[in-house]
């Protein structure tokens, strides 16, 4: 990938031919229920609006999600009582197919406006890493450092400086030393931070001691990794590498499974601009060859497939003993506690695929890390 500014003009594109399609899925489901009530396929009508949900909140069309999800709450209270379908269902779902026509026409008569611009960290060049250094100026150059090779490192002194550069171009994790501010003034600027920068940045505690306080003042601002001062360039590497991302020659390898083609292609562009390697496929029949052809590290699926949902089509997959130590996320844009359940009943977890992409990129990541470490684990010492 050339640029940002090429990585914002593809997702500006995807979001375009989602758009464009969106009109056919919406008949398809105007199709459904012209059927008589007595014939209606209740639970593909719920995947189908499921589906419509989560995709348009997923490329930002606030408006469209949210009427498609009030939707599917209603066919899903409908689901569960199982009962026929009845002449008030039935109209409720009418009336939200048509407020559904008329919010996509009012988007389309728009004009036409930037895409909202998604900030990821490119895999060009070094990996960007901001620090807060105190006034004794305690973690030193690391830039000098041939250890930390593949990262540039940018230097702040003052919160609103940070904090400004936070917001322009996020970097890919931010390590903060004790020494910049006392505790309670630090753990407010934080939470500015994250609020600036989303919790998918990674963060990082520097202390000039490993007590048991400040380790936990690390758990309580949301720090992902806690090091004591005077950095080591090994200890600083290895957790750098763990948290974003490696200097491994080829990336992460993600095999994506979504049944709606645009969204598919959007958290591939996603993980490849972050140096991962994506490829897709959108029917059920097809994933287990392309498992084979493909050899993924990891597997994105979302909940609900054309013909099955994403649960059942793991437990296929684990089917196969060579298979069964690949980890799944789950993408969804439903969190409740039985979806929950499922995934965790799995072993794997569930992602909402509304959230930012640094989300997805460092879920992606830490999984598959994960999964290496376990079936790759340190040689015992003796």
């Amino acid at each position: 990938m050339a640029s940002n500014e090429d990585y914002q003009a593809e997702l500006a594109a995807l979001k375009q031919a989602y758009i464009k399609n969106l009109p056919e899925r919406l008949a398809a489901l105007r199709a459904m229920c012209a059927l008589p009530r007595g014939q209606w396929d209740m639970k593909a009508l719920h995947r189908l609006v499921h589906s419509v949900s989560g995709s348009a909140l997923s490329f930002g069309l606030a408006a469209i999600g949210a009427r498609a999800r009030q939707l599917e709450i209603e066919l899903k209270a409908a689901l569960g009582a199982d009962e026929p379908v009845s002449a008030a269902l039935a109209n409720a779902v009418a009336v939200g197919l048509r407020e559904l026509d008329a919010l996509l026409l009012t988007r389309a008569a728009e004009p036409h406006r930037h895409a909202d611009r998604e900030t990821v960290a490119l895999s060009i060049g070094p990996i960007s890493i901001y620090v807060l250094d105190g006034p004794q100026g305690g973690t030193g150059d690391l830039q000098q450092e041939p250890l930390l090779a593949g990262y540039r490192f940018t230097y702040f002194s003052q919160f609103s400086d940070l904090q400004a550069a936070t917001r322009l171009r996020p970097p890919a994790c931010l390590l903060v030393a004790m020494t910049a501010a006392p505790g309670q003034a630090l753990d407010a600027w934080y939470r500015t931070v994250r609020e600036a920068s989303g919790d998918a940045l990674p963060r990082v505690l520097l202390a000039v001691n490993g007590r048991w306080s400040d380790r936990l003042e690390a758990v309580r601002m949301g720090c992902e990794g806690f090091l004591t001062l005077p950095l080591q360039p090994a200890s600083l590497r290895v957790l750098l590498d763990e948290l974003v991302g490696s200097g491994g020659e080829e990336g992460v390898r993600v095999l994506i499974v979504d049944d709606i083609p645009e969204l598919a292609a959007r958290y591939a562009l996603q993980l490849t601009a972050a140096g991962m390697v994506a490829e897709y496929e959108a029917r059920s029949d097809a994933v287990l060859e392309k498992i084979g052809n493909f050899l993924p590290d990891l597997i994105l699926m979302d909940i609900y497939l054309q013909d099955c949902t994403g649960f059942e089509m793991a437990s296929v997959i684990r089917q196969y003993s060579h298979l069964r130590h690949i980890p799944i996320i789950f993408a969804s844009s439903r969190s409740d506690p039985e979806c929950r359940r499922q995934a965790i009943a799995q072993g794997d977890v569930l992602l909402d695929k509304t959230a930012d992409s640094r989300v997805l990129i460092t879920a992606v990541r830490r999984r598959a890390d994960a999964a290496h470490r376990y079936i790759s684990p340190c040689p015992t010492t003796r």
